[in-house]
């Protein structure tokens, strides 16, 4: 599923609910038909523990998914911040270097927010970024021993060394940190189950109510939706980049002599 639209995914989501639903109201009307004495309260206890068992892994999915989310969007902020760092100890180095390095980190921004955009660009950005540390480590290497070794040198180096860990602290999340599909396959499951037992009780009732499961079908498709769009880096609940356009901004203004931090 991890490659369905978000209304693809949404309509999906739908059509098993109403599917599970329909299914076991018809095995229901069966034992009705054949056994119309059949208790209704042994049933009704077994699907209550089921639903509480989706309930349960519902909230779980979710917070997995919110976690990764709020990951998502603090990392930005601390690589926005390990950007604006290195454009400012930039700023203390003679030049060709100090414009070479500010030009690289415009285009590292960019690439930055042109992916947020354009998810299937992501492997060419991240071969551009990594291109882009390269490039700033040898500025760095270029350097005169004098500037190298002292304290403008060391500190370009370290919020280059940090720009770095950032950058592979957010790949890690954004491309390989997910809800897990064993929790997304126990989510279906248990979604199905859950749904086939409801359908059964209406079933033993000999009567069954559309609005109900249409209630219920959009219910946990928005749910499921949610948590998927807060996995997913290139589903509809997307980071706010307004922090990385801003840095884009005043990197893109006329340089100015400014002080380190």
């Amino acid at each position: 599923m991890g490659r369905l639209s978000f209304w693809a995914f949404f309509l999906v989501i739908i059509v098993v609910v109403v599917g599970t639903l329909l299914l076991g109201f018809r095995f229901g009307q069966r034992r009705h038909r054949a056994h119309p004495d059949t208790p209704e309260g042994p049933v009704a206890a077994v699907v209550g523990s089921i639903l509480g068992l989706l309930a349960f892994m519902l909230a779980f999915s979710f917070s997995l998914a919110a976690d990764r989310y709020s990951a998502r969007k603090q990392l930005l902020l601390e690589e926005v911040n390990a950007i604006g760092t290195v454009a400012l100890r930039a700023d203390l180095l003679p030049e060709p270097h100090r414009s070479a390095c500010r030009e690289l980190l415009l285009r590292y921004v960019d690439g930055r927010l042109h992916v947020a955009q354009h998810v299937e660009d992501l492997p060419r950005i991240l071969q551009e970024a990594e291109e882009i540390h390269q490039a700033l480590w040898a500025h760095a290497l270029a350097l005169e021993p004098g500037i190298l070794n002292a304290d403008i040198g060391n500190l370009f180096v370290d919020a280059h060394n940090n720009l770095v860990q950032l950058h592979r602290s957010r790949v890690a999340v954004a491309v390989y940190y997910h809800v897990p599909p064993a929790v997304w396959t126990s989510l279906m499951v248990l979604l199905a189950l859950s749904m086939l037992g409801v359908g059964y009780q209406f079933g033993i009732t000999g009567r069954h109510n559309w609005l109900v499961f249409l209630i219920m079908a959009l219910g946990f498709a928005v749910v499921l939706a949610l948590i998927r769009g807060l996995d997913n880096t290139s589903g509809d609940v997307v980071v706010d980049q307004k922090p990385m356009i801003q840095l884009q901004q005043e990197l893109a203004r006329p340089q100015v002599m400014r002080s380190a931090p």
